[in-house]
């Protein structure tokens, strides 16, 4: 008799437990399900746009109304913005259960590189952005006396060694953070250890190597502004030592 009760128990006991799983599986079946149907994209949303429209940002990623958040690919959806020269992949954020935020950065046209019959323009960390005839007309700072060894519209230049790319992108972050963009208009990299600046009113800067870059840019500022205070529009600035700034008059 004590056998039965005990075979009686056990049988409940398992009944009881398949019962529990059969429900957890029912339970997870129906959040699956659910959240199938309701984690789905509703709204995007798009920030750090400038110049172009959240639409057109939109249109790019290919991310559709309706979509499933989980068949959204970052990579791709990377790959797409960025078929656009000018713009920059940031980031992409899914704020459930239906929203996507998609953040860029705008590329805008810092300097163009003189190259064989032609300009290439890039941004202020060298991306390629556009390429132009060399007769058109360019009020940007011209890149002079460094050879292109690749470039491809989209992707960073490629010059015949890694020193003037860096040189090209530091000093261009030092003119555009010194607000010397349209006081300077070209840069001549012929020589590395030897750059050479050109004032748009006539005076030549000696900047030397790629080096104290913000300190040469606050020592040139300061001088242009002295010489424009005396209407001096000719002769040298030299801060090439990385010490201090020297003037010399167009004979002296």
């Amino acid at each position: 008799m004590v056998k039965q009760k005990k075979k009686k128990k056990l049988k409940k006991g398992r009944g009881r437990a398949a019962l529990i799983v059969l429900v957890l599986i029912l339970i997870l079946s129906g959040i699956t399900f659910i959240g199938y149907k309701v984690l789905r994209v509703a709204k995007i949303e798009v920030t750090g746009i400038e110049t172009v429209s959240s639409d057109y940002v939109v249109e790019l990623s290919k991310i559709n109304i309706g979509e499933h958040l989980f068949k959204i690919n970052k990579n791709k959806i990377e790959k797409n913005i960025e078929s656009d020269p000018y713009l920059e992949f940031v980031s992409l954020d899914i704020k459930y259960p239906n929203e996507v935020s998609i953040n860029i950065k705008e590329r805008t046209e810092a300097a163009a590189v003189k190259a064989v019959n032609m300009y290439i323009y890039i941004d202020i960390n060298g991306y390629v952005l556009k390429v132009a005839k060399a007769d058109e007309e360019n009020s940007l700072i011209i890149i002079n006396g460094i050879d292109v060894a690749k470039y491809e519209i989209g992707d960073k230049i490629n010059f015949s060694d890694e020193l003037r790319f860096n040189a090209v992108t530091e000093i261009l972050s030092g003119i555009y953070e010194g607000s010397l963009n349209g006081v300077i208009t070209s840069i001549d990299l012929s020589n590395i250890n030897n750059i050479v600046l050109q004032e748009s009113g006539g005076i030549k800067i000696k900047f030397g190597q790629s080096d104290n870059v913000e300190k040469k840019m606050q020592w040139i500022k300061g001088v242009l502004d002295n010489l424009s205070e005396q209407s001096i529009t000719s002769g040298t600035i030299d801060v090439s030592t990385g010490e201090t700034a020297y003037y010399s008059p167009e004979n002296g």
